[in-house]
């Protein structure tokens, strides 16, 4: 791998590729790229450039993801197999069906 310094930052050049990739150096010493990072993590670009960008600690950069859009049990879609909004027999009498419909 190719390195050069440009404009005080260091940048690596893969060996099969013709971009340059920004090396950032952490403060255990650590140098790391975006790729590597989200390779390391199994997340996408913008969180590892994200977090390499917001701090140099390990700690925080190789904190563990959070994943906060959790999988739903029953498949997905808006409504669960069977439930419905309105009841089916009935829909026709809600007072908001009644203007919906006017």
């Amino acid at each position: 791998m190719k390195t050069k310094v440009e404009n005080g930052q260091q940048y690596i050049q893969y060996p099969n590729s013709n971009q340059w990739s920004l090396l950032f150096t952490l403060d255990d010493g650590q140098k790391i790229t975006i790729r590597m990072l989200a390779d390391k993590l199994s997340c996408n670009f913008p969180c590892a450039r994200l977090r390499l960008r917001r701090s140099s600690d390990p700690k925080l950069v190789f904190k563990p993801i959070l994943r906060t859009r959790k999988k739903r049990q029953d498949g997905g879609g808006s409504t669960k197999k069977g439930v419905f909004a309105f009841d089916p027999n009935t829909w026709y009498k809600d007072p908001l069906v009644k203007l919906m419909l006017k």
